[in-house]
């Protein structure tokens, strides 16, 4: 398995191709008014749905763990199928 460098810790493909479709989404569900809102302070909810299981599933929760611990005016609910 191939890991790429980025800054001093290593990612695997599939952790990197995991936070660009997370990164992705997250972008693509962002409402158009987001400046205005955080302005506002006020806390916006987004869900976000994925078809992650087993290994993968634990991957998105810690991603999502940690973008809601980092952005306190964003909100993600991360909603398995």
């Amino acid at each position: 398995m191939r890991s790429v460098l980025y800054g001093k810790a290593r990612l695997t493909r599939r952790q990197f191709l995991k936070a660009a479709v997370a990164t992705a989404a997250l972008t693509a569900a962002a409402p158009r008014d987001l400046t205005s809102a955080l302005a506002k302070e006020k806390v916006i909810t987004l869900d976000y749905f994925t078809l992650f299981h087993s290994g993968d599933a634990a991957a998105m929760e810690q991603i999502v763990r940690r973008f809601n611990a980092e952005h306190k005016a964003v909100k993600i609910n991360l909603l398995q199928g």
